[in-house]
């Protein structure tokens, strides 16, 4: 065989999404009010334009200052979303946190929803970055045709390339990843039948 596919199988956990969403809306909320770049313009734009075209230039139009309420009002509350997702993305980008998000664990209940994710590896042993190359990309076909039908939705999958994968005719390298998908099925079905035993 000249692949081989390896996966973790996280046992199930109690989960509750809504206070871990709750949280991270939470602690968003208060990152972003410590940042003066979002802080200060959108909390602060409303109110003084308020002041400025509802109050002192109005010319004692009590309509018109109601009407500027509102609409000011409006404004500082869709402001946030308007202004803050931008400003939130770049500040991420620029600490790291998108990065972090990324590799850190996903609620378990969310992993019914993830596609598979595989990585592909080729030692020296396998040969020169020539074949390493041409090994992992038809290790990486091979992986899209398999895994799109018989891969299990987030499931993390590792094919490792051997001395022959480069020269292996296509479809006994699909069959071996097809024979090493059923392998990892059976030994996970065994773990789980001793978990519960």
């Amino acid at each position: 065989m000249n692949a081989i596919a390896q996966t973790t199988v996280m046992p199930p956990i109690a989960y509750r999404p809504l206070p871990a969403y709750l949280m991270e809306a939470k602690y968003e909320f208060l990152r972003l009010l410590r940042t003066p770049s979002f802080a200060v313009p959108t909390l602060s734009f409303p109110p003084l334009f308020f002041l400025l075209f509802g109050l002192l230039l109005n010319h004692g139009n009590a309509g018109a200052a109601q009407y500027l309420f509102a609409t000011y009002s409006v404004f500082g509350v869709m402001a946030p979303s308007l202004f803050g997702f931008g400003v939130a993305v770049a500040i991420e980008r620029e600490k790291g946190w998108l990065a972090l998000k990324r590799v850190a664990p996903m609620p378990p209940g969310a992993q019914r929803c993830v596609a598979v994710r595989v990585g592909f590896t080729a030692s020296r042993k396998v040969g020169n970055a020539v074949v390493r190359n041409r090994a992992k990309r038809r290790l990486r076909a091979a992986a899209a045709e398999v895994l799109a039908r018989q891969g299990t939705p987030g499931t993390d999958y590792v094919l490792i390339a051997r001395s022959g994968t480069g020269t292996r005719p296509y479809a006994q390298l699909v069959g071996d990843l097809e024979g090493a998908l059923r392998q990892v099925a059976r030994s996970g079905r065994r773990e789980e039948s001793r978990n519960e035993g």
